[in-house]
């Protein structure tokens, strides 16, 4: 089977350089929190449009000031 087949080179662009998290590619997406909204309702937000689109095979994670929030809220008590 001829390589064209089931691929094509063109010039373009691309990143470059590619992150990881451990052995696993990674990429960064942050996002600021519009006036009147909670860190929580962005949260969800961002949650329900990943399970909206149907990432499956894609792992997020919250950081920085998302994660710290998390974290508090998980060691409150019911």
């Amino acid at each position: 089977m001829p390589l064209s087949a089931f691929a094509r080179w063109e010039p373009t662009n691309t990143s470059l350089a590619v992150n990881h998290q451990g052995q696993f590619v990674a990429t960064t997406v942050s996002f600021n929190l519009a006036p009147g909204v909670s860190l929580s309702t962005a949260s969800r937000a961002v949650e329900s449009a990943m399970q909206r689109i149907g990432v499956h095979s894609i792992h997020g994670s919250f950081q920085g000031t998302a994660r710290a929030y998390r974290d508090a809220m998980a060691n409150m008590p019911s």
